[in-house]
Formats: C-alpha cells, sequence, structure tokens
C-alpha cells in the first residue's frame, strides 16, 4: 500500500491511544526513566514502521503523571545546541523541562528509528527512496514532536511530517536564523491549537514559539474558556480542521 495521510482527527485518536473514536495502528508506549533535579521522572515515546500505510511514525505521549507536570513548569529556557548550517552559526534554546526530557529519549529514539528504517527497506528493497516519516505528539507531546523533528534532521538528513494537538511552545527565539533553520527540518508541519485551550499559551513569556501554529475552535475565544482543558484540551478528535 502507497503513504496516504490519514484525516487529522484520526492522528489525535490515534496518539491519544483512542480518544473520541477507534484507533488506526495498536502500540504501546516506551517508558523511559531519566533524572530530572534529582528526580526520577518518565517520558514516553513510540517509534514504528507503520507497513499498512507504508511510513514510519513517531508518537510522543501527553502529560500522565506529576512528573511530566513539573517538566511543563520548569519554564527556564536553556541552550539545546549550536552548530553551523548553510554558513550561519544556529544557536537552538528550548523550555529547559523539555529539553531535559527529550535529551533522556533521543538516543533511544535515534536507535529505534534506525531500525524502523531498516524495516522499510527490507519491504521495498535498497533502491527504495526515503520513507515517508509522521511524527505527532498531543499536549506534552508535542513539544517533544518539535524537538524530534530537528533532530531527525539534525542528525539522518529526514525531513518529516509533523503533526500536533494542544500544542506548546518548546522553542525560545534567539534570532531569525534559527526560526528560518527549524522550518528548513520539515516537510510539513501542523500544530493544532484549539483557540480556547490553555495549553497552546505555555510558556506565556515573550520569546517562545511554535512553528506553523494551526488555530481551530470548536467556539468561539472567550477568556473563561480557557479555563475548561477538560474540553479544549481534549476532544481533537472533533471534525474541526477545516475551520481553520
Amino acid at each position: 500500500m502507497s503513504y496516504k495521510p490519514l484525516p487529522f482527527n484520526q492522528y489525535f485518536i490515534d496518539v491519544s491511544q483512542g480518544l473520541g473514536g477507534e484507533t488506526s495502528v495498536d502500540f504501546e508506549y516506551k517508558k523511559i526513566t531519566y533524572l530530572h533535579h534529582k528526580h526520577e521522572h518518565y517520558a514516553y515515546y513510540k517509534v514504528l514502521y507503520n507497513a499498512a500505510r507504508d511510513c514510519i511514525q513517531i508518537f510522543f505521549k501527553e502529560t500522565t503523571d506529576d512528573t511530566g507536570w513539573a517538566a511543563n513548569f520548569d519554564f527556564a529556557e536553556d541552550y539545546y545546541d549550536s552548530f553551523d548550517f548553510g554558513g550561519k552559526n544556529i544557536q537552538l534554546k528550548v523550555h529547559n523541562g523539555w529539553n531535559i526530557m527529550y535529551r533522556a529519549m533521543k538516543h533511544y529514539i535515534r536507535d529505534d528509528f534506525g531500525e524502523a528504517v531498516k524495516e522499510y527497506i527490507s519491504a521495498h528493497g535498497l533502491t527504495a527512496s526515503l520513507p515517508t516519516v509522521e511524527i505527532i505528539g498531543w499536549s506534552l507531546g508535542s513539544g517533544q514532536a518539535q524537538l524530534c523533528a530537528q533532530d531527525l534532521f539534525f542528525n539522518f538528513g529526514y525531513k518529516p511530517i509533523v503533526i500536533t494537538f494542544g500544542s506548546v511552545k518548546p522553542w525560545y527565539k534567539t534570532n531569525d536564523d534559527m526560526v528560518e533553520y527549524l522550518t528548513y527540518c520539515y516537510k510539513e508541519c501542523y500544530n493544532f491549537c484549539d483557540v480556547n485551550d490553555i495549553v497552546t499559551y505555555m510558556p506565556p513569556f515573550p520569546k517562545y514559539f511554535m512553528l506553523h501554529k494551526k488555530s481551530v475552535a470548536q467556539d468561539k475565544f472567550n477568556i473563561f474558556r480557557l479555563f475548561k482543558p477538560g474540553k479544549y484540551h481534549t476532544e481533537y478528535y472533533k471534525d474541526l480542521y477545516g475551520k481553520e
């Protein structure tokens, strides 16, 4: 079967493992244990080769425990990487809690991604074109998905399709070169944010940003609706995506 994208709300159902509908792919998240400020924390991801859709998928889970919330509220910006690209020095800075979390996972993700590529090559042969790569995240996982996209491009040269929901702003702007570089890392990017979803305004400080924010709305913006995350942060399975 050749690659075809899914409806956007199906990606949300899949990354949430069934919230609002039936999943198109079954998997269990891998749990990574790491230390953050000397306390044990957990991170969750999954890399798989989806033979039915002929693509590689990387999923990142939403906040599920107190350690995830602790990472969410570690707002301080932190240096991530500095390197030359296209004759320009790129300095990446990110939200500290999400930086530490992704660094704890990144080598496992790279190894699993390499295995998924081997599965793809085994199915298609050595002369096959590069596989389509989808990176999907929700809430906390949206920040990890955005960091993963840059990491995948930097280390493997793949430009993924990024699809996130209830998306956060993991990047801290150092200059325009940083933004231009990050834009180059993606093939396509859709960071979906309900206008009444308070999580999508995090961190609520200047210079933090996400790329390609896609605003969607169940209802018109009302500041009081920001205090209803049980509705506006969890119902991306609804068909909102033709109403951007």
